[in-house]
């Protein structure tokens, strides 16, 4: 009984401390959101996952998705990440 309760306050806490991280670092798969809302990127690789680059999103709040920088931006992620058509 006290195991079990050990492992459930343990799985709680942890679920809570992940919680608080993805706050304040927020995953996503979309490229336009990530320049949108990011101030820093970070691209990883897929398996293992390392970080293989960061990059630092300088362009003006608020932010258009149609201003040039915004696409170039996109465009050299997009190239990062082997996606570009």
């Amino acid at each position: 009984m006290v195991g079990s309760f050990v492992d459930r306050f343990t799985k709680e806490g942890s679920s809570l401390h992940v919680k608080d991280v993805t706050k304040d670092f927020p995953s996503t798969d979309r490229t336009k959101e990530a320049v949108y809302m990011s101030d820093r990127i970070v691209i990883m690789t897929p398996r293992p996952g390392r970080v293989e680059r960061t990059i630092s999103v300088e362009i003006d709040r608020p932010r258009a998705r149609s201003r040039p920088e915004f696409l170039q931006l996109r465009s050299e992620i997009l190239q990062l990440l082997h996606l570009a058509g």
